[in-house]
């Protein structure tokens, strides 16, 4: 997993609309994860294909897809800021409490 900044903490990056097991292992160190894929059919089918393999190891994991057909690339600094107040990290800590 590639990591990249984001407002209030860090973003990981499948680096492709594929993601590989040993990806999949690595996110499990986490209690919530918001998968974000491109909104084509398929990257979202593989969207919901790695949120539902990590909710069967424990993990509470949501798809999102981003109105607009907008990448998760394209969104300003504010789209970022609002995107995650509406997920609710209105605090650097829940970033952190987040990692098991």
């Amino acid at each position: 997993l590639d990591r990249c900044a984001w407002p209030l903490g860090v973003a990981v990056a499948t680096l492709g609309a594929k993601f590989s097991t040993e990806q999949m292992r690595q996110l499990l160190m986490f209690d919530v994860v918001y998968v974000m894929f491109d909104d084509e059919v398929q990257a979202q089918k593989l969207g919901e294909e790695l949120a539902s393999g990590l909710s069967m190891h424990g993990v509470t994991a949501y798809n999102l897809c981003l109105a607009d057909g907008k990448d998760s690339a394209e969104l300003s600094e504010d789209e970022k800021l609002e995107l995650l107040e509406e997920l609710g990290f209105t605090d650097e800590n829940l970033i952190d409490k987040n990692i098991k």
